[in-house]
């Protein structure tokens, strides 16, 4: 009698940036807010596993994630400028952990390498682009994508994106009639969304495709077209969000782990997932 696989619940590595930040409190409280939120939200199917890509170095990184079932690059600082080929010096420029950049970025290519699922949260989809070959735009000079208060009542701004209704994260989008998730005129779903974020993705580089983007044409979605790895530049883990839509981005993450699990060789003996 064949022995049934082991049980287990999924495993989530979540990269953040750094564990402390000296002399600026105000930011790190902010982006650890956030990232509780994610964890917490996470924890009840997932088994989480919460790292910092500065701490960790890249080589530790990828030792620790090589064992999960999907990996989310969180939110932080700007990504070090000469690693997309621009000069410092930019405005709203502040510090940069380089480490944490290049650990991230070793992560991002391992992770469509091995087809991993991957999801990059506002900074992650910028580490995600940048891993692949893309640049970014040093300043966005448009309003509506970061509030001047988000230190103080870590309020973030909202705003609309409109998301390709043949992406793959148009179906990490819930459906509502009438609003979120509803069609615009040229078939792209509409949906309201948290940000807070004075950079974006310019260039997508070659091995990316936009997904979503705002009215004011502000990437805001990339993805893999043959990965199952995308990147999002709003904060869905934000506690004021909508809590659905989080589920569902999730939920793909999943999805893209099931799939994965699917095409891999016969006869292995592999964990199921609940």
């Amino acid at each position: 009698m064949n022995a049934r696989p082991p049980v287990r619940r999924p495993r989530l590595f979540v990269s953040n940036v750094v564990s402390r930040r000296p002399g600026a409190r105000r930011f790190h409280d902010a982006v650890t807010m956030l990232s509780n939120s994610l964890v917490q939200s996470a924890s009840g199917s997932w088994d989480v596993t919460w790292a910092f890509a500065e701490d960790d170095g890249s080589a530790r990184t990828l030792d620790r994630a090589r064992d999960a079932d999907a990996i989310i690059l969180m939110g932080g600082e700007d990504i070090s400028p000469d690693l997309y080929g621009v000069a410092p010096g930019y405005p709203g420029e502040g510090p940069h952990w380089r480490r944490a950049d290049l650990a991230q970025i070793a992560l991002a290519r391992f992770a469509v390498a091995d087809g991993v699922p991957l999801l990059g949260v506002c900074r992650g989809l910028q580490i995600l682009a940048v891993a692949l070959g893309g640049n970014l735009v040093e300043d966005v000079d448009v309003p509506g994508h970061r509030s001047a208060t988000f230190l103080d009542d870590h309020r973030l701004a909202r705003h609309d994106v409109l998301v390709e209704a043949s992406s793959m994260l148009a179906r990490g989008i819930p459906r509502r009639e009438g609003g979120a998730g509803g069609p615009d005129p040229g078939g792209r779903l509409r949906l309201r969304v948290h940000s807070a974020h004075h950079q974006a993705v310019a260039d997508p580089g070659p091995h990316l495709v936009v997904s979503a983007t705002a009215p004011d044409g502000t990437v805001e979605g990339v993805e893999h077209p043959a990965a199952p790895v995308l990147g999002v530049q709003w904060h869905p883990e934000d506690p004021e969000a909508d809590p659905a839509g989080l589920r569902a981005l999730l939920g793909l993450l999943r999805e893209g782990r099931e799939g994965a699990i699917g095409m891999s060789g016969a006869g292995r003996a592999r964990p199921v997932l609940v």
